[in-house]
């Protein structure tokens, strides 16, 4: 199923569902909804398209249905196969008014400081806003600042509501659900992630903060509950964290997406872009020591940390921004300096080649051919899981 089918199906019922409850809670109703949202500063004007609604090319949704005009295509051949195959021949006479539900509706819920958290957190609402369409409408409605709230809320909540047995957060459904580049998880939609870091100057540093965070619950209630025998507790927290982990390697995987992150507005490799990538090593610094040696997920986490800081390392290097000793700012000393060389580059690079996360063939490839750099003899089947968390198990065996 397109996007726009997709849309469809989420949209339905979305005022039943998450709207109407949550207006009934507040005593209000549907329809004096809109005159009481808060509008939050929309993004600026950045000269890009949306993805194709039918095969995700990225920038490319220059034509638009001329019916609902809230759909957008790469090509008239993909325009054409979705009217026909992706389900909008049957959605187009609605998708306007499912499209400003779903937006109104998002925003109605999320900047509602009134609002219940299992609410705001319902993946219904997050998805209504999968198409182009509603999601451009909530762009003009203020979703960037509305993001931006929920990512300061994130910083100062997420360790209570860890604490509380709420194990999923707003960091999670902006990664795995927002900012996701259609039905897959190994790509982000850099169109939104580049409205989103643009839309102000601290926009990225608090969707990165409240990230490390998460990552720091991990390495204190998530290691703490296995170190207690809570094995159940600390998988649950463990696997929330990869998520968020991982979803930076995906963002730094992409090129435009690391462009409007590391060179920001400007698109220039200025004193600006030293900062902010000095703010984000310092950041990385605090947490990369962290990690325990004897964490029961074979220490996989830390090999996403250490993979997404690789890339970062990587393309601050190819846009020119000049940190110095990138090494020697990160700080990391003796095995673990030795584990980021020779594991978390040698796959940072296939990775942002790729565009995407690897695959289990490709790391096997990426393993290989970096043991023959080194000279040393390596079958396939020592890379263990064929990932970087099955190659850092070994260098871990090897320190103990």
């Amino acid at each position: 199923m397109s996007r726009s089918g997709l849309l469809k199906e989420c949209a339905r019922g979305l005022d039943e569902e998450v709207q109407k409850q949550h207006m009934q809670q507040r005593g209000d109703t549907i329809e004096n909804a809109t005159g009481i949202r808060p509008k939050f500063g929309a993004a600026p004007d950045v000269p890009d398209y949306p993805p194709c609604d039918c095969c995700g090319k990225e920038f490319e949704g220059k034509l638009n249905c001329a019916g609902c005009t809230c759909v957008f295509y790469c090509s008239k051949e993909c325009q054409r196969h979705d009217w026909k195959v992706g389900g909008h021949k049957s959605a187009c006479d609605t998708m306007m008014q499912q499209c400003e539900n779903a937006a109104t509706g998002f925003l109605d819920v999320i900047c509602d400081e009134t609002c219940p958290f299992e609410i705001k957190i319902k993946p219904s609402l997050w998805l209504g806003l999968d198409g182009a369409g509603a999601y451009k409408i909530a762009l003009d409605l203020g979703l960037n600042g509305a993001i931006q709230k929920v990512m300061e809320d994130e910083i100062e909540n997420v360790e209570d509501r860890f604490r509380s047995g709420t194990l999923i957060n707003f960091t999670l459904m902006l990664m795995g659900t927002l900012f996701r580049a259609g039905s897959g998880h190994n790509r982000i939609d850099a169109y939104r992630i580049k409205k989103y870091v643009r839309s102000s100057d601290d926009a990225f540093e608090r969707w990165f903060e409240a990230s490390l965070k998460n990552i720091s619950i991990f390495l204190t209630e998530g290691i703490a509950a296995s170190r207690r025998g809570d094995n159940a507790y600390f998988w649950t927290v463990q696997r929330s964290t990869e998520n968020v982990a991982a979803g930076w390697s995906m963002v730094f995987a992409n090129t435009k997406a690391s462009k409007a992150i590391l060179l920001g507005n400007t698109k220039e490799a200025d004193e600006n872009a030293k900062a902010r990538a000095k703010w984000i090593i310092r950041k990385l610094k605090n947490i990369l020591p962290q990690f325990p040696y004897d964490s029961p997920d074979e220490h996989a986490i830390e090999s996403l940390v250490n993979n997404f800081t690789a890339m970062i390392q990587i393309r601050l290097e190819n846009f020119g921004v000049d940190v110095g000793d990138f090494m020697l700012l990160l700080g990391l000393k003796g095995a673990r300096k030795k584990m980021y060389i020779d594991v978390a580059l040698p796959f940072a690079g296939p990775t942002i080649q790729k565009g995407r996360a690897l695959t289990n063939e490709e790391c096997k490839d990426v393993f290989k051919a970096h043991a023959q750099s080194i000279g040393t003899p390596r079958t396939a089947d020592a890379s263990a899981s064929t990932s970087i968390r099955g190659k850092k198990k070994g260098k871990r065996r090897a320190r103990k």
